[in-house]
């Protein structure tokens, strides 16, 4: 394990460890290549700030959101083993979420949510049909992944759920709503409310206006969205980032105005000191 200490400046917080590097995009790693990282991990303490609140975080590229939604879910997420489980109390040594001040809340979430993780990076095409069958990729990506077996949970249960919804490389269920079943699946099986955190949620509606299909595209995503986080009993909370607010065109605003949005100088500047922070008399953020 690599050796690690803090150093502070203000609000600002460093962890130093035996490596620097520019090269890891998550949490994990930079742990795991023991490489120096600003502490976001109050980050955590803004998304757990409200009740069964659901953020849309709008930052230009580069501005570290990856990584602090992957913070976010190694941190609440209930680990697959216990060995998994020390590996990310390691993880968190030191870090600002773990002052005293925090405690009560770090006793009440950490690794105590199922989370349903989706990244949208990949899901693009010039058409819609290959948009279609990009995403058809990445939930099955994503049901592969949480068919994993876990200590203490009826995984046979998940994974005969798993066979209903999808066989080889084709998706059974309709897209629209398939998000929202496994959310409502993994509610069942946790017994606990399933965390949602979605990664360049705007990029498939770029690719969309580029070729000339938005107006489907946006439908589409009203629906999966919709879905997913509006009047879910199973999601406890979600966090959306992206580079620009796409809500307003189309249908995909009946869908998501429940959401919080913090772009930047917004009225609400929570995540202000999350993305970016910049490094004195720098304009590239660390």
């Amino acid at each position: 394990m690599s050796r690690r200490r803090v150093v502070s400046e203000e609000d600002g917080h460093i962890v130093v460890q035996e490596a620097i590097s520019s090269a890891p995009s998550s949490f994990v790693q930079f742990f795991d290549a023991g490489a120096s990282f600003v502490d976001k991990t109050l980050a955590i303490e803004a998304f757990l700030r409200d009740p069964g609140s659901h953020h849309l975080i709008l930052r230009p590229r580069h501005c570290g959101k990856s990584y602090t939604l992957s913070m976010i879910r190694e941190f609440l997420q209930r680990p697959e083993s216990d060995h998994s489980r020390a590996k990310t109390t390691s993880q968190f040594a030191s870090t600002a979420i773990t002052d005293p001040f925090y405690r009560d809340l770090v006793s009440t979430h950490f690794q105590q949510y199922p989370v349903l993780y989706v990244d949208l990076k990949d899901v693009h095409g010039t058409t819609y049909k290959d948009m279609q069958t990009s995403f058809d990729a990445i939930v099955i990506r994503i049901l592969k992944d949480l068919s994993n077996p876990i200590d203490g949970v009826p995984d046979q249960s998940f994974l005969l759920f798993c066979d209903k919804l999808y066989h080889e490389q084709v998706l059974l269920h309709p897209r629209g709503t398939v998000l929202q079943v496994i959310s409502q699946i993994l509610q069942k099986v946790f017994m606990k409310p399933v965390v949602v955190l979605i990664d360049e949620y705007d990029t498939p509606i770029h690719s969309a206006i580029e070729h000339n299909y938005a107006e489907l595209a946006s439908d589409f995503f009203a629906t999966v969205f919709g879905s997913l986080l509006k009047n879910n009993d199973a999601v406890f909370a979600s966090m959306m980032v992206g580079i620009c607010n796409v809500v307003e065109s189309g249908q995909m605003a009946s869908s998501l105005n429940h959401l919080e949005i913090f772009p930047m100088h917004g009225e609400d500047d929570r995540y202000a000191n999350f993305f970016p922070i910049y490094g004195e008399g720098s304009q590239d953020p660390l």
